[in-house]
């Protein structure tokens, strides 16, 4: 091999060695956490691998970086003393961050913008950079833009390279679908891409969808990833990302942080099992807003893993619950490597299916069958009959809900199962004898008078069964069912009583029990004294109940 072209082939390695990640954990996946300037919230150092501190901007004079809040930049970086091998990185942009235009166009002003960023580095102890233009060519964001930006940021990212040096990181955000930017060319200078895999739609669209389904919006996760690899960036650069947020429409607001949705009493949770992907909808199913919950990201995490992705992205660690449900579900999935089983839950409902009760338990049956999409439940139907032929079927079962008194004998088995079982119990009291209000409003019950509409009351010692439910609200269709005296052991979180023109004999002004749960039972028990007509199943607020019910009674302890 001549001189030429040895030297040739090693300028290629070089570069390519220079554009090997250095961020990559000795285990697990990266994990990028997105810390913005404005919140005091401290992200837990031990949850990710990376922290991109949002924002730094491009100067006024075009020739340096200007970083919002330096003083929070320096106590995220003194989490590097709690965890040694955590990389923090400064992010320079975001949406209506601009001047990059001017600054990219002109090779002296490039260069100073290049230094400067190197010497904040060594200032403030700093890992890298991360360059979140959006987005060259464009001026979408309400920035200057111009033809040659593309070719620029390529000059950029060179630049960049060369005053950072080897050691420290370079890496970038891009739009999911791979537009604005010649990938093979920055690939010798960069570490890796950060692809911002949400805000691909609003509501009615669903804005961060695993896979295409006819919610999402012009773009899935999973489009992402291919457009970015067609583009030409190793499965082995890319960094998946995932909103810590929701994007509503005109029945929701816009912006809303994991830890604000679903407050809002008026819409209920769903799930598009094709996108993979929560929602909220309205009372005909149109989407509200679209969000992550654990399971869409334990999805996401795992399509990471299969597609040998570098890792997970996330925007932003303050949108998190408290607890850090999401921040927590991500590193468990990548890091850790936690198994990931989105496994059924066996729920076995007991309904005769026929008589009086039948409109009740029909409509009963059907909000099931939507929950169970929720919730991820295997739902089995079983009568008398049934449970007589095979009373095993119990003991096979996660959580049973009884939505109508059994025969004698079955009764036996049931309670049985109550005082040994492993599972969770929802039963409802029924009211055979009753009617209900005629068309008139004349309760043919014999109790009330005249039944139009019930009314139930939490009580103050909130319970994860009545959490989001109202302190008061009316239930039209429904009525009391006759629970008779209830044990010293069971305690009671909700009330209900008849607005009737008279009160009911012996009734409290609180009512009477209408939701508690017995500590007598092995099983986790939850008890309804709620009956009415099949309108009932389409209030928001009894069916929260339930929706609630569910989970607690599947729940580990």
């Amino acid at each position: 091999m001549n001189l030429v072209l040895w030297l040739a082939a090693w300028l290629v390695s070089m570069r390519l060695t220079a554009a090997t990640p250095t961020a990559a954990p000795a285990t697990g996946s990266v994990i990028v956490a997105y810390v913005v300037s404005g919140s005091e919230v401290m992200p837990d150092p031990q949850l990710m691998t990376h922290i991109n501190y949002a924002f730094g901007h491009v100067s006024k004079t075009f020739d340096g970086v200007d970083i919002d809040n330096g003083g929070r930049l320096r106590k995220i970086v003194e989490l590097k003393r709690v965890k040694p091998s955590l990389k923090v990185v400064l992010s320079v942009g975001g949406w209506t961050s601009g001047r990059f235009s001017e600054m990219a166009a002109d090779a002296s002003l490039r260069r100073a913008f290049a230094k400067d960023c190197s010497r904040k580095v060594k200032e403030y102890g700093l890992d890298g950079i991360d360059i979140d233009w959006e987005y060259p060519t464009s001026s979408a964001a309400g920035i200057s833009s111009s033809p040659a930006d593309t070719d620029n940021f390529t000059l950029l990212m060179r630049d960049l390279r060369a005053a950072l040096g080897k050691g420290k990181l370079l890496t970038l955000a891009t739009v999911c679908d791979a537009r604005f930017i010649d990938f093979p060319a920055i690939l010798p200078y960069i570490d890796f891409v950060n692809v911002m895999a949400y805000d691909m739609g609003r509501a009615p669209r669903l804005h961060s969808g695993l896979y295409p389904s006819e919610r999402t919006g012009r773009f899935t996760s999973s489009q992402a990833v291919e457009a970015h690899l067609k583009a030409g960036v190793p499965a082995s650069r890319l960094v998946l990302g995932m909103p810590f947020y929701g994007r509503g429409g005109a029945q929701y607001a816009d912006f809303s942080d994991f830890k604000d949705v679903g407050f809002d009493q008026s819409f209920r949770e769903l799930w598009d099992e094709t996108a993979k992907v929560p929602y909220l909808a309205d009372s005909v199913g149109t989407v509200v807003i679209g969000f992550e919950n654990p399971r869409s990201l334990q999805y996401k995490c795992r399509y990471i893993l299969q597609r040998g992705l570098l890792g997970g992205m996330y925007w932003e660690y303050s949108c998190d619950s408290p607890d850090r449900q999401l921040s927590r579900t991500v590193y468990e999935a990548l890091v850790e490597r936690k198994p990931f089983v989105d496994e059924r839950r066996h729920v076995l409902v007991l309904t005769e299916g026929e008589g009086r009760t039948k409109a009740f338990s029909d409509a009963a049956l059907k909000w099931l069958v939507e929950e169970s999409a929720v919730q991820c439940l295997q739902l089995q139907v079983l009568g008398s009959a049934g449970l007589r032929a095979c009373p095993s079927l119990l003991e096979q079962a996660d959580l049973v809900i009884q939505l109508e008194a059994m025969t004698a004998g079955v009764e036996e088995v049931v309670e049985h199962y109550r005082q040994t079982g492993r599972g969770g119990w929802i039963g409802f009291c029924r009211s055979p004898q009753r009617e209900g209000p005629d068309e008139a409003g004349q309760d043919n019950g014999g109790k009330a008078g005249k039944a139009v509409e019930c009314q139930v009351s939490v009580a103050q010692d909130k319970h994860p069964v009545v959490q989001d439910v109202p302190a008061v609200f009316g239930l039209p269709g429904g009525w009391m069912a006759d629970t008779g005296p209830l044990p010293s052991a069971t305690k009671v979180w909700a009330y209900m009583r008849n607005h009737s023109e008279r009160q009911a004999e012996g009734q409290s002004a609180t009512g009477a029990p209408a939701v508690w749960t017995d500590g007598r039972t092995a099983v986790k028990h939850v008890g309804l004294a709620i009956d009415g007509q099949p309108q009932v199943w389409q209030n928001k607020h009894f069916t929260r109940l339930l929706h609630n019910a569910i989970r607690w009674a599947l729940a580990a302890e």
